[in-house]
């Protein structure tokens, strides 16, 4: 087994246009994942190379009883490429979509200003190898309304 450096900030989309102003539907996170031997991009991960770790179950406020209960889990994953719009390359740069879910399974918005603590493992067999190549970061969000940003404008 060999290991992988992973890396992960967020990446919040403005919530101007948003049903609720400061609240969203999904939280957006920007990692990279790199091989430790030596550095070089892991490109083409899928979804279900991503694993969370949630060390408690969020409570979600004015949802009853254990229907207030949710986790944070990914429902997109798109790799963003590098380099000019002619030559585009693979970078082991992805864009994750993560969204809140209650035990029910229906979807709930992040709450501005709320904090969503997890773990963020990331899995890929190598094809010429075989081995199972693994790395994890732990990642830290606050759902925050983009519209006000303290100290901006400021000299």
């Amino acid at each position: 087994m060999s290991r992988l450096i992973v890396e992960a900030v967020s990446n919040e989309p403005k919530t101007e246009g948003a049903l609720v102003p400061g609240v969203v539907s999904h939280l957006t996170l920007f990692v990279c994942v790199s091989r430790a031997d030596d550095g070089s991009p892991v490109s083409g991960l899928k979804k279900g190379q991503f694993q969370l770790c949630q060390p408690n179950l969020i409570w979600i406020k004015g949802a009853p009883g254990a229907a207030s209960l949710a986790t944070v889990s990914i429902f997109k994953v798109d790799e963003i490429p590098v380099g000019t719009t002619e030559k585009k390359e693979r970078s082991g740069f992805y864009k994750l979509a993560l969204n809140l879910k209650l035990q029910s399974g229906k979807s709930q918005v992040f709450e501005e200003d709320a904090a969503y603590v997890f773990g963020l493992g990331v899995s890929n067999r190598d094809v010429t190898t075989k081995t199972l190549d693994k790395g994890q970061t732990v990642v830290r969000l606050v759902s925050r309304d983009q519209k006000f940003v303290p100290g901006a404008g400021k000299q």
